[in-house]
């Protein structure tokens, strides 16, 4: 069965028999890619014919094989033609091709009619010109972070592609369950950000022994507009192991969570773990 629901390109010029009776020319026929935002790659199902627009294709013995080439991957076949109108030599031939960094691609593909006749002009050989693929939609990358304590301000270095950006930091790991501690709307490149108090308490709620240590992940999702309803590409994240330089907890809507406090010993202020009251010292660790 043909191959139907694409489109056809033709591979280069047409041609005539020796004797000007037949009139053929090679086309690649490509269905709809599939794409993957993942990988930042399209699946093409390609097919190649010869059409023979005037006149009629004799029934010409293989010289070799016919061949369908994109991107430095050849698929091949022994199909005979004969006859007049469109005939398929090669269906349902599977590319996978990378895009660029900004979803763009295009392709060309080549072809080898390996059909043999002293007067049809063939074994043929023909390419096509580019082939502009849709577009792979994507998202701003998240590239570093300076974040290495939860109570020093940080950035992000990030490759912007669109105008709307979030950045959400999710607190994971150590028993935790997985939720989010902050959320930046419209981030934009290096933009120095800090959590509040309230958000390093919620971070530090399972700490209670060394490491004092924060698992975080950092999140950039890309948006169409500053409504974010809709998203572009996929999500762009790092994970991070932030330092707790000292800061206590302190009375969270009437409970006291056990936290890091800094304790003044001998002029000193050194990090401990114990139960602190409201009353107790405090300092943010800087």
């Amino acid at each position: 069965m043909a191959m139907v629901g694409g489109v056809a390109y033709p591979l280069g010029a047409s041609w005539n028999s020796t004797d000007a009776t037949t009139t053929m020319r090679l086309f690649v026929y490509l269905l709809p890619p599939v794409q993957n935002a993942g990988t930042n790659k399209s699946t093409l199902t390609a097919g190649l014919y010869v059409h023979a627009s005037k006149g009629s294709i004799g029934n010409w013995a293989m010289s070799g094989t016919n061949q369908l080439t994109c991107e430095g991957v050849t698929k091949t076949s022994s199909t005979g033609a004969s006859g007049s109108g469109i005939k398929w030599l090669i269906q349902n031939a599977v590319f996978e091709v990378l895009h660029g960094e900004d979803g763009t691609k295009s392709v060309v593909f080549s072809a080898r009619w390996g059909a043999s006749s002293s007067w049809g002009r063939v074994p043929i050989t023909r390419t096509g010109d580019p082939i502009v693929l849709p577009a792979i939609p994507r998202g701003s990358k998240l590239l570093s972070t300076t974040l290495t304590a939860i109570e020093l301000p940080f950035s992000c270095t990030t490759q912007r592609l669109t105008s709307v950006d979030r950045l959400t930091v999710v607190r994971y790991g150590q028993g935790a369950v997985e939720f989010p501690v902050k959320i930046i709307n419209n981030y934009t490149n290096n933009q120095v950000v800090r959590f509040t108090d309230e958000e390093m308490l919620d971070m530090m709620k399972l700490i209670y022994s060394p490491p004092m240590k924060v698992y975080l992940k950092l999140i950039l999702e890309t948006f169409t507009d500053s409504t974010y309803t809709t998203q572009i590409g996929l999500s762009s994240e790092l994970d991070v192991t932030a330092n707790v330089l000292g800061t206590t907890y302190r009375n969270v809507d009437g409970v006291f969570k056990r936290g890091i406090m800094y304790e003044k010993i001998m002029g000193v202020w050194l990090p401990m773990i114990e139960y602190q009251n409201v009353l107790g010292t405090w300092k943010r660790g800087e």
